[in-house]
């Protein structure tokens, strides 16, 4: 219902039963030779990342032990990294499993905290509603892992929770973290206005066909889906207004390179920057363009 819809933005009620349906599908359709792609924004891409991590860990259960499926989310629920791992263990020493990568994991914006408004509600809904047990860290089983991000959402619970750089051992095209113009949902989509998410969702669709992911471009699906072309010129919103937006207390983003590795900006940040015609004013100069470190990633 609306009220359940709200209940679940405000205090991620619902959060674990997401990732169990979508465990779900994934283990009643799940074929040995299938490619897993994940997608998601805000909640929805914490929920994919926390996914990740369940099959992570217990992999595809077979599909005639649907009644197991709760027992190893229990498991998963548990906060202690080692007793979690240890417990993981032993459920899949008793039980079979088909273990299987993720080919791709495509989110846009994931919300730390689940998005609550302040950090002590999140602090005391955690003790009725627990929520800090998911993991959102970029498992071994996770191919190519692809976030777009938003520089202009000042929203202090709001920020994104990033990944950590990979290490030198690993390969670099494995995981990109691209900023992008905009608010929260300028850049994860929701806004009749499509001009600013149209661009990083191409950016998205062009990653995730790169690495294997079959789109028909010609499709009515397709074209309804992307109804405009991307205008780096488009609308930025405000989501600090109204009696929601103003509930969040204001904090710019950041970025730390030693923890995340070198930031790296669409090129669509340096055309508005240079472009004078955009409906931004005044001109549009984010703090992301003072970082000295930096890359363009198309």
């Amino acid at each position: 219902t609306g009220i359940e819809g709200v209940a679940g933005m405000i205090v991620g009620k619902g959060f674990s039963r997401n990732i169990l349906d979508c465990y779900r599908f994934i283990f009643e359709n799940f074929q040995s030779d299938d490619n897993i792609y994940l997608f998601g924004f805000s909640r929805g891409a914490a929920t994919v990342r926390s996914l990740s991590g369940f099959i992570h860990l217990f992999g595809i259960l077979p599909v005639s032990r649907a009644d197991i499926i709760e027992e190893a989310f229990d498991i998963y629920r548990i906060h202690n990294k080692e007793k979690r791992e240890r417990k993981a263990k032993d459920f899949i020493d008793k039980h079979h499993t088909m273990w299987c990568k993720i080919k791709f994991l495509g989110v846009f914006d994931t919300v730390a905290a689940l998005g609550l408004p302040n950090k002590w509600v999140s602090a005391l809904l955690d003790k009725f509603i627990p929520h800090k047990f998911h993991s959102f860290e970029l498992s071994d089983s996770v191919e190519f892992a692809r976030q777009a991000l938003s520089i202009d959402d000042e929203r202090k619970t709001f920020h994104p929770t990033l990944w950590n750089k990979l290490s030198s051992d690993q390969h670099a095209d494995r995981m990109k973290q691209v900023w992008f113009c905009g608010v929260h949902t300028d850049v994860g989509g929701g806004y009749p206005e499509e001009d600013l998410s149209n661009i990083s969702l191409k950016w998205m669709l062009k990653e995730a066909t790169a690495k294997g992911l079959i789109i028909y471009e010609k499709s009515p699906a397709y074209k309804k889906f992307i109804a405009s072309e991307p205008n780096i010129d488009g609308i930025m919103h405000n989501e600090q207004i109204g009696f929601t937006g103003k509930l969040f207390k204001k904090q710019r983003r950041n970025w730390d390179e030693l923890t995340n590795g070198l930031l790296c900006i669409h090129p669509s940040v340096l055309k508005r920057n240079k472009n004078t015609r955009n409906l931004q004013e005044p001109a549009y100069n984010p703090w992301i363009l003072g970082f000295k470190n930096k890359k363009s990633e198309e």
